[in-house]
C-alpha cells in the first residue's frame, strides 16, 4: 500500500499537469465558497442584514444553491481525476465547457447518494457512536462510484461497502492522515487568524474569507485525487459487479 505522503505527492504533481482543473477550481470552487464565506461575514460578524425571518430564509436559500455549485465542481474535479487510474496520467486536453456539461448529469445523483448516506449515518450514530463512524468509513468511496460505475443511492452506498470489506483500519488511518495533514494545520491557523481579525477592518476580514476559500479548495482537489488513487488500489482485487 502507498504512503499517505505518497498518495499527497502523486496528487499534487498530477494537479499541475491539468489545465482545465485551475478554471474549475477558480469557478466552481473558490468562487462560491468565498460568496458563502463573505455571507457568513457580513451576517454573523458584521450583523449587515436585518436579522428578519425572511432574510435568514433568503440567505439559506443562496447557500443552498452555492453548495450545489460546489458539489458540480466536485463532480468535476472527480471526472478530471479519473485519469489517474490510468497507467499514464498525463496532460488533460479536456476542455471546461465539456467538462462541467459531463459533471451535470451527475450533480443529483452525488446529492441524493450524500444525503442518504447521511441519514443512515445520522441513525447509526443515534444507536451507538461507532457504528455510525465505521459507516461513514465504508461508504466513503460512494462518491467515485457514482461517477466511475455510474451507480447512485443504495446500490452506490453498497458497492463502496463492498471495496472497503476487510479494510476498514486501512481506510480509517488514511482517510485520518489525510485530513491531519491536508485540513488540520490550515484550518487552525484561519481560525486563529480569524480571532485576531475581528476588530481589523472589513478589509481583513474579506482578505481572510478569500484565503479560506482559496487553501480549502486545493486542500480538497488533493484530499479527492487521494481518495482516487486509494480506490484505484482497493479496486485492483475487487469486481466491479
Amino acid at each position: 500500500m502507498p504512503s499517505v505522503f505518497s498518495l499527497i505527492g502523486r496528487s499534487w504533481e498530477f494537479t499541475w499537469k491539468q489545465a482545465v482543473l485551475f478554471r474549475i477550481i477558480f469557478w466552481l470552487l473558490i468562487l462560491p465558497s468565498l460568496a458563502i464565506n463573505l455571507l457568513e461575514t457580513l451576517t454573523g460578524t458584521l450583523h449587515i442584514f436585518p436579522e428578519t425571518v425572511e432574510i435568514s430564509v433568503l440567505i439559506l436559500l443562496v447557500d443552498l444553491i452555492l453548495s450545489v455549485v460546489i458539489l458540480w465542481g466536485s463532480a468535476c474535479v472527480i471526472i478530471i481525476g479519473r485519469r489517474l487510474l490510468r497507467k499514464k496520467a498525463g496532460r488533460s486536453r479536456s476542455s471546461f465547457p465539456a467538462v462541467r456539461l459531463e459533471a451535470s448529469h451527475f450533480v443529483m445523483p452525488l446529492l441524493f447518494t450524500g444525503i442518504l448516506r447521511a441519514c443512515f449515518t445520522i441513525f447509526w450514530g443515534l444507536l451507538l457512536i461507532v457504528p455510525g463512524i465505521v459507516y461513514a468509513l465504508r461508504t466513503s468511496f460512494c462518491n467515485l462510484v457514482v461517477i466511475f460505475e455510474r451507480k447512485s443511492f443504495r446500490k452506490a452506498l453498497r458497492r463502496s461497502k463492498v471495496i472497503t470489506r476487510g479494510r476498514l483500519k486501512w481506510i480509517f488511518w488514511y482517510l485520518l492522515a489525510l485530513l491531519v495533514i491536508l485540513y488540520a494545520p490550515l484550518n487552525v491557523c484561519l481560525g486563529l487568524l480569524g480571532g485576531f481579525a475581528q476588530n481589523r477592518g472589513i478589509n481583513f476580514l474579506v482578505a481572510l474569507d478569500l484565503a479560506d476559500a482559496v487553501l480549502n479548495a486545493l486542500a480538497s482537489v488533493l484530499f479527492s485525487f487521494s481518495l482516487i488513487l486509494l480506490y484505484g488500489e482497493f479496486t485492483k482485487h475487487t469486481n466491479i459487479d
